[in-house]
C-alpha cells in the first residue's frame, strides 16, 4: 500500500512538472503573451484539477481586473474592491477557500457570469519584479473537494512565469515602439532633404504592402516590406543636392552618380542592428532598382534572384513616381501609370508581382479614383 502511495505521489509530481513545462513553452511562443492565456488556463485547471481557472489583469487606468482573452468571448470586469479577486489584488495576498459565498468578501458576479456554483477556490496575484500587482490567477471547483496549499505553490509559479512574460511583452512593444519611430525619423530626414517627394516613401510602403497582401504573404514578410518602402531611397542622403534636386533630365554622369544612392542605402541600412526576423529588410530596401531582365542596379540581380520584397517595392516606387510631381516630370494619372507597368511586366518587373498589383489596383485604387472624378463632377 505504501508503495502504491508513493507511485501515486510520484506520478502527481511528474504531471505536475509536465503542466509546468507547458505553461513555459506556451508563454515563450508568443510575445502577445495575453493571446496565450486560454491555453494557460487550461494548463492550470488540469495541473491543479479545478473545473476552470480565469486569469484577471489589472487595468492601469482604474485598477479594475478585467479577463486577459479567457473565457472565450466574455469580458469579465471586477472592481478594485469587489470580491475575493479585489481583496487578493489590493491586499498582495492569496486565498484559499471552501464555501466561498460565506465569506464577507465574496461577490457573486463571477458566479453568475460564468454560471457555475463556486464551491471553492483559490485565487493569488500576479506580482512583477516591482511587487506591482499586473493581475490575479483563479481556479474554481477543485475535483478533490478543496483546494491546497501545495496547488497555491504550483499557482504561484506560473503566476511568475504570466509576470515574467508580460514584462517581457511590454519590454518588446516598447522596443517596437522606438524601432518604429526610428524608422519614421529616417524616412521624414529624406523629405527633408527632398522636400518635393514628401511623403513618397510612406506611399510606397502603402502600395508595396496592398500588393503583398494580394499575393499572401506572411506577416513577418509584410512586416518586412514596410520598413525597406520606408527606407528605400535613404541613401539619397549621400548625393549631393545639385543632382537630387535639377530640374529636368540628367546627364549621363549625374544618373550615374544618382545611380549610387541604392548602394549607399545598402550601406547604410545594414549598419542597423535588426532581429533575425527582419534581417533581409537592408537587402530589400537597396535591390527596388534591379530589374527582372537583369538591367537594374545596383547589383545587376536578375529574376528570383532579387528579392520579393525589392520587386515588390520596385513595382510601388513606379508606381507612386509616375503619379507624383517631380522635378523632372509632371504627375500623370494613375490610368497611366498602370499601363506603363503592365507594359514593362517581364522586363523590368516581375510579372508575378503585376498581376498582384492590377488586382490590388482593381480592388483599392480604382474604386477611390472614381469615387474623387464623381466628387468633382457634383461640384
Amino acid at each position: 500500500m505504501h508503495n502504491i502511495q508513493q507511485e501515486k505521489a510520484l506520478k502527481r509530481e511528474i504531471s505536475n512538472l509536465s503542466h509546468l513545462l507547458e505553461i513555459s513553452k506556451i508563454l515563450a511562443s508568443d510575445i502577445n503573451f495575453e493571446h496565450l492565456m486560454k491555453q494557460v488556463a487550461n494548463e492550470c485547471s488540469l495541473m491543479v484539477g479545478g473545473q476552470k481557472t480565469i486569469i484577471f489583469l489589472l487595468d492601469r487606468s482604474n485598477y479594475n481586473l478585467y479577463t486577459a482573452i479567457y473565457p472565450q468571448g466574455m469580458k469579465i470586469e471586477i472592481l478594485k474592491d469587489e470580491g475575493i479577486e479585489g481583496w487578493v489584488a489590493i491586499n498582495k495576498e492569496y486565498a484559499i477557500l471552501d464555501n466561498p459565498s460565506q465569506d464577507s468578501r465574496f461577490s457573486s458576479k463571477l458566479q453568475k457570469k460564468l454560471a457555475i456554483e463556486i464551491l471553492n477556490l483559490i485565487a493569488l496575484p500576479i506580482i512583477n519584479r516591482k511587487n506591482e500587482v499586473i493581475g490575479i490567477i483563479e481556479t474554481i471547483n477543485s475535483s478533490s473537494g478543496q483546494f491546497s496549499t501545495k496547488d497555491y505553490v504550483l499557482l504561484r509559479t506560473v503566476a511568475s512565469q504570466i509576470a515574467m512574460s508580460s514584462e517581457n511583452a511590454k519590454l518588446y512593444r516598447d522596443l517596437r515602439r522606438t524601432f518604429t519611430s526610428l524608422t519614421e525619423v529616417m524616412a521624414t530626414t529624406i523629405d527633408a532633404k527632398h522636400p518635393i517627394s514628401q511623403g513618397h516613401s510612406k506611399r510606397v510602403a502603402f502600395y508595396a504592402l496592398g500588393i503583398a497582401r494580394e499575393m499572401g504573404l506572411s506577416k513577418n514578410h509584410l512586416e518586412q516590406i514596410r520598413i525597406a518602402s520606408l527606407l528605400h531611397d535613404y541613401g539619397k542622403i549621400g548625393i549631393p543636392d545639385k543632382i537630387l534636386k535639377k530640374e529636368g533630365a540628367l546627364s549621363t554622369e549625374e544618373f550615374e552618380a544618382m545611380k549610387m544612392h541604392a548602394k549607399i542605402t545598402h550601406d547604410i541600412v545594414s549598419k542597423v542592428h535588426f532581429t533575425e526576423e527582419l534581417s533581409e529588410v537592408p537587402i530589400i530596401a537597396s535591390c527596388h532598382h534591379e530589374r527582372w531582365d537583369g538591367e537594374g542596379y545596383p547589383f545587376g540581380l536578375a529574376g528570383k534572384a532579387i528579392p520579393l520584397g525589392s520587386r515588390i517595392i520596385s513595382v510601388a516606387d513606379t508606381f507612386d513616381a509616375i503619379t507624383s510631381f517631380r522635378e523632372y516630370s509632371a504627375a500623370r494619372e494613375f490610368e497611366q501609370a498602370k499601363e506603363e507597368i503592365v507594359a514593362e511586366s517581364g522586363t523590368h518587373f516581375d510579372p508575378q508581382v503585376v498581376e498582384a498589383f492590377l488586382r490590388y489596383y482593381k480592388r483599392t485604387i480604382e474604386p477611390k479614383k472614381i469615387m474623387a472624378e464623381n466628387s468633382l463632377d457634383h461640384e
